[in-house]
């Protein structure tokens, strides 16, 4: 991608992302991207058809992040790591937690998670089909599974007004991703019972 081009692009996603701070639950117009990124709207039009479209990329490319990270080198060992899954999502979702949460606050944005999911679940199958032996039904009911659980907590901890820290929401979906929510809900009635009968 030329230079230029690729400048321009991320002064206008700086500037969308600055007015997405600044301008806390009102609506974000091309005209206030172009001014705060020192270009007009048909500049803006060259690079973007959408504000969403700022969003659509921007969340590419961190998802894009997150599967390299993710992504083992040598291919015909696993391909893919749940454990670093997990802390490249941590680091991702704590460096941008500010757009995440602007994401959950607004409906329009809502696709966002869906469309993430796709992406994620799209590209592990692609690295799974090298490696394993699964019908292709399989591992999509398994990828979507996974992926959905996991993001669906992350969206559901990102809505909180007051969360708790994000290494205990991981250490909730590592164990009952690891050990599956029988194993996890078995341990925990044990663990009542016998405090029951002191």
């Amino acid at each position: 991608m030329d230079k230029r081009i690729e400048k321009t692009k991320e002064a206008i996603t700086r500037a969308y992302l600055t007015l997405q701070t600044e301008k806390t639950g009102n609506r974000i117009t091309i005209s206030e991207i172009a001014r705060k990124a020192n270009i007009d709207r048909k500049t803006f039009y060259l690079h973007f058809d959408t504000v969403e479209d700022i969003v659509k990329e921007y969340a590419r490319e961190k998802v894009k992040r997150v599967m390299e990270e993710v992504v083992f080198e040598d291919s015909s060992r696993h391909p893919f790591h749940i454990d670093q899954l997990f802390d490249v999502l941590n680091r991702t979702v704590k460096e941008n937690q500010d757009f995440f949460r602007f994401v959950m606050k607004h409906c329009e944005y809502n696709y966002f998670f869906a469309w993430t999911k796709d992406l994620l679940c799209s590209m592990l199958m692609e690295h799974y089909r090298l490696s394993c032996d699964f019908s292709e039904k399989e591992l999509r009911v398994y990828t979507e599974f996974y992926i959905s659980a996991i993001l669906s907590a992350y969206a559901q901890w990102l809505a909180l007004q007051e969360p708790y820290p994000i290494e205990e929401l991981t250490a909730y979906v590592r164990k009952a991703t690891f050990e599956g929510l029988n194993h996890v809900l078995e341990g925990r009635e044990k663990k009542i019972n016998s405090e029951e009968r002191r």
